[in-house]
């Protein structure tokens, strides 16, 4: 009787010893009681090279890189961190003090996301640069970037060209169906000429009045002005638009000059 009360002893307290281990290898029929942490409202710390690299604190703070983490997750570079005395082949470590290996540049902070379709070198997915002061947001696939608020923001395409309202710009920036709101518009104008100085040239030939008026009553607007159809169609060349109503400025101004002159002649013919 002794014999068996003992042996079932050592059984329940070998039972407890098994329950309570967590092997390094892989464990099987884990449940929720099962688990990897603290118990007594202290922090978890995971060391490499015996070297603190990340802890989650009793608040459930992730920090990597440092150890009071101020955000949920908190990455963080220490340039003076030692380095590793035998790096894996392929790899890179960081850090000033002495040692053996490749140092990364300091105050360097990555963050990179991968999947399926990016592959996983450091040049796929999206990354989050910060190099230090400066942050960087990078796409580094050809596909769109987008920044969205309840499924409304912009979007990058790969050239660049930046979409307000839609998700194929075909210019620097492209909004549609929005507006514009600045205290000024700086426009700048290439070409030569690029600003209709031209009109009072000596050698410029003003159009005959006949001619505009055949002209406006075959197409109901002025010549080299885009009809109200093209315009619903294409839209407007802002710096363009403004060269081209400044022409027609200028022409009226030196028609109106050039007549001011014929009845100067004319009068002093008559007298």
């Amino acid at each position: 009787m002794k014999k068996l009360l003992l042996f079932n002893v050592i059984l329940f307290l070998a039972t407890v010893s098994y329950s309570q281990s967590w092997s390094l290898t892989g464990n099987s029929g884990t449940t929720t009681s099962n688990f990897l942490g603290s118990t007594d409202g202290k922090s978890l710390y995971f060391r490499t090279n015996n070297i603190n690299s990340m802890i989650v604190d009793y608040m459930g703070k992730v920090g990597i890189g440092i150890m009071l983490p101020k955000a949920e997750l908190h990455l963080h570079v220490d340039p003076d961190r030692p380095l590793v005395s035998n790096p894996p082949t392929g790899t890179t470590t960081y850090g000033t003090t002495s040692g053996t290996g490749i140092p990364l540049p300091p105050a360097v902070t990555t963050f990179l996301m991968t999947n399926p379709n990016t592959g996983t070198n450091a040049t796929d997915g999206f990354k989050i640069i910060q190099t230090g002061l400066e942050v960087a947001l990078k796409q580094q696939e050809n596909a769109l970037f987008k920044i969205q608020n309840n499924g409304n923001g912009l979007t990058i395409d790969p050239s660049g060209n930046i979409g307000i309202g839609t998700n194929i710009p075909h210019q620097k920036i492209h909004i549609v169906d929005g507006n514009i709101c600045a205290k000024e518009v700086r426009v700048s104008l290439s070409g030569d000429p690029c600003w209709p100085d031209f009109v009072f040239n000596e050698d410029f030939q003003l159009p005959k009045l006949k001619e505009i008026e055949q002209y406006i009553q075959t197409h109901k607007h002025l010549p080299d002005v885009p009809s109200a159809s093209e315009v619903a169609l294409n839209g407007i060349q802002l710096g363009e638009m403004n060269a081209v109503l400044l022409q027609k400025v200028r022409r009226t101004y030196a028609l109106h000059y050039s007549i001011g002159k014929e009845d100067r002649r004319f009068g002093k013919e008559r007298r």
